[in-house]
């Protein structure tokens, strides 16, 4: 970093809000709007508009090759904004089906998440009795960081499929 220290440390602080996603109308209806005002599909639409417009005012003279060539590139055009829009809508129906799939898997790793917590307090408290070894409790205790980790995971998934699934233009492929 410019001006920094090189002995200098930073922390990166990550810290993500979990949201479950609420749909204030129907997918259909999410999908249909985003379509309209995605920037992408917007000038493929722009492109497909000039290049039938320039197919029409073609000039007079012009060979019968020329005007069946600019035919052709409308055609294309079209083509490909009708492709891109299909893409995209895939795109979103999957973004929504795999934000589902999340949440449904952070329910199950929330009920992991305490069943490795009450394990590790069960073995913290065999273990002052002597009831296990301290390999058993660290077992335990690295039994509750995986969970820890993979509910992480999840939350920052999450966020980042939240993010895409709400700015439409970086999701799929339309340009």
């Amino acid at each position: 970093m410019i001006g920094a220290e090189p002995d200098d440390r930073y922390e990166i602080i990550n810290e993500v809000e979990y949201t479950p996603l609420e749909m204030t109308m129907s997918l259909e209806m999410y999908i249909s709007r985003k379509l309209s005002t995605d920037q992408s599909l917007q000038m493929q639409q722009i492109a497909v508009e000039n290049t039938e417009f320039s197919t029409k005012t073609i000039a007079l003279n012009t060979t019968g090759s020329e005007y069946r060539t600019a035919e052709l590139e409308a055609s294309n055009a079209a083509r490909d904004y009708k492709n891109a829009k299909e893409d995209k809508e895939k795109s979103i129906r999957e973004a929504y089906i795999q934000l589902q799939q999340l949440e449904s898997a952070r329910k199950n790793l929330k009920t992991d998440l305490e069943k490795a917590k009450s394990d590790l307090e069960k073995a913290e408290v065999n273990f002052k009795v002597g009831n296990i070894t301290q390999l058993t409790l660290d077992q335990a205790a690295l039994a509750l960081d995986s969970v820890e980790s993979s509910f992480l995971e999840n939350t920052l998934n999450h966020d980042l499929l939240m993010f895409t699934f709400e700015n439409t233009c970086v999701l799929g492929s339309a340009g």
